[in-house]
């Protein structure tokens, strides 16, 4: 069931798991079958079922609370993490993903597990920088054309800037540490991952050049593997930054939309060779776009 989850091929995965749950819970082992029901919760999850995976998770929850697997329980508030991100309720998914980190360090291992909930922190942190970013903007319309409105506004401006690259700032530091523990490890799906993430962070603060940099080792790394999901995520982050050179009339258009256009066929293709919708939908749309 993980293999066919990591290879991206879910409802192979869905079964698999089912029948190890039932194995589990057939015997007695309940702390066992939670484990099974974390993985059972993360594919729930991928379908687009959240308040299937919350159930789940519920019971996952209810019966390793009173064991000592920190590992299992981590990975349960990561979970719930991502299904806060998922429904836009960024800080509550901070707090999940801090629980889960706390988790991690407690176990002593599973140091691929922090690494994965540091990136997935990171990305939270990121979104909610956009979030403000985008209220700052909003802030700034509103108060043109009134001299108390500009001179009141510049001071709340000036602090909502330093929270937001106060964000940003967090989001490098958890890559950085997560790049630490792939490294060592030599995984090639967490350290794309964490290039990928490096990127928006670039894309977000205008940096294209260094954003198409961890795109392109992003996939680099992906490729080595060939590992079509991480593939399918690089090329789509590619043609991002291909699109926003062109809105940013930054060199020639032309060769910016036939990059943009090869990348986001890549990306098509890459992502219909897993059972993972979301990435082929994100791929159709910038592929559309």
């Amino acid at each position: 069931g993980r293999c066919r989850r990591k290879a991206g091929r879910y409802d192979d995965a869905l079964s698999y798991t089912e029948r190890a749950e039932n194995l589990a819970l057939e015997r007695g082992y309940t702390p066992m079958a939670a484990i099974m029901q974390a993985t059972l919760s993360w594919l729930a999850f991928q379908r687009g079922k959240l308040d299937d995976a919350v159930a789940i998770l519920r019971r996952a929850e209810e019966a390793l609370n009173q064991t000592d697997d920190f590992l299992s329980r981590g990975n349960i508030q990561s979970a719930y993490g991502r299904i806060a991100r998922r429904q836009g309720r960024y800080e509550r998914a901070v707090e999940y993903f801090e629980r889960a980190i706390g988790e991690y360090r407690t176990s002593g291992g599973g140091q691929l597990q922090l690494a994965r909930a540091l990136q997935n922190l990171a990305f939270v942190r990121r979104l909610l920088a956009l979030q403000a970013h985008k209220e700052l903007d909003r802030l700034a319309a509103s108060r043109r054309g009134s001299r108390e409105g500009a001179a009141e506004g510049s001071d709340l401006a000036r602090e909502r800037r330093l929270r937001i690259d106060a964000m940003r700032a967090q989001s490098r530091d958890h890559l950085e540490e997560a790049m630490q523990i792939y490294a060592r490890r030599q995984n090639h799906r967490g350290i794309a991952g964490v290039h990928i993430n490096g990127g928006f962070l670039y894309l977000d603060s205008g940096d294209l050049e260094r954003a198409a940099l961890e795109a392109a080792e992003a996939f680099a790394h992906g490729s080595e593997k060939s590992d079509y999901i991480v593939m399918a995520r690089a090329r789509t982050l590619q043609c991002i930054v291909e699109n926003a050179a062109i809105e940013e009339q930054v060199g020639d258009a032309s060769l910016h939309h036939d990059a943009a256009e090869t990348f986001a066929r890549d990306a098509v293709r890459f992502a219909s060779q897993t059972q993972n919708r979301r990435l082929l939908a994100r791929a159709h749309v910038w592929q559309g776009i």
